[in-house]
């Protein structure tokens, strides 16, 4: 319930898919995700939402022995906002390219990655008919450890550190 007036409320769905193929006896595997969020407030005769679908594909096989891993993939998404009290609509759509190598040596683990992001803006604001687009990029590099003690004991640090390209 978005407020105490009646007939006013919130509402949240969630809705994804998984698929994940292995390719290889070595674990080579293929993995295809997508899904999205809807949101919705209403109240006092205003109609709020914001949209998010999403689908990521994924890649990931050993090279040179089966410790050294390399991980690539693609995923693009959109937010759409509409926010009628302020009166205008924010839109954004991203597309991600990532690569990780990952090397295990007995209990421990060793990651490292990069993470580049395009993002495309629009925002259209209803009352006054303005309407502008905006483009950024940036780079997020992860560095990665962890130590298994056990079955279900993981201890993991990681360090991430994104850099911004304006545009």
């Amino acid at each position: 319930r978005a407020s105490g007036e009646a007939g006013a409320y919130d509402r949240g769905t969630h809705l994804e898919f998984v698929y994940l193929r292995t390719l290889s006896e070595a674990g080579s595997y293929g993995l295809v995700q997508g899904g999205g969020d809807y949101y919705t407030q209403t109240g006092a005769g205003v109609h709020n939402r914001s949209t998010y679908p999403f689908i990521l594909f994924e890649f990931a096989y050993p090279i040179i022995n089966h410790n050294l891993w390399v991980t690539t993939g693609i995923e693009t998404g959109y937010t759409g906002e509409t926010d009628a009290v302020a009166d205008y609509t924010n839109r954004s759509r991203y597309e991600d390219g990532y690569i990780q190598l990952d090397w295990n040596i007995g209990k421990w683990g060793f990651m490292v990655g990069d993470r580049f992001r395009v993002i495309n803006f629009w925002q259209n604001e209803l009352k006054l008919g303005n309407e502008y687009e905006h483009t950024t990029s940036n780079h997020a590099y992860t560095v990665s450890a962890y130590h298994r003690f056990n079955e279900g004991n993981t201890l993991q640090g990681t360090f991430a550190r994104r850099y911004y390209n304006a545009e």
